[in-house]
């Protein structure tokens, strides 16, 4: 990922961030490498649910963005 394209996702995330920690069971989001190896949004949640797939876009401006199960995340 190249300087440019990680500004790119960087601005995004900001962008969509707090709306989609808002959606129930969201729980990080995050920027990372998808499992299709390109650079995109992870989001983190509890578990699938039919709320989170239709209110979280597979990509954005062309940035690919991926929803991983993580469970719930604590502080420590």
């Amino acid at each position: 990922m190249d300087r440019e394209q990680l500004q790119a996702i960087k601005a995004i995330k900001q962008k969509v961030e707090k709306d989609w920690l808002k959606i129930p069971g969201v729980v990080a989001v995050g920027i990372g490498k998808t499992a299709r190896g390109k650079a995109g949004i992870i989001v983190s949640v509890r578990e699938f649910s039919t709320e989170v797939q239709t209110m979280i876009p597979a990509d954005i401006n062309g940035i690919p963005v991926e929803i991983r199960i993580s469970g719930p995340i604590q502080a420590l």
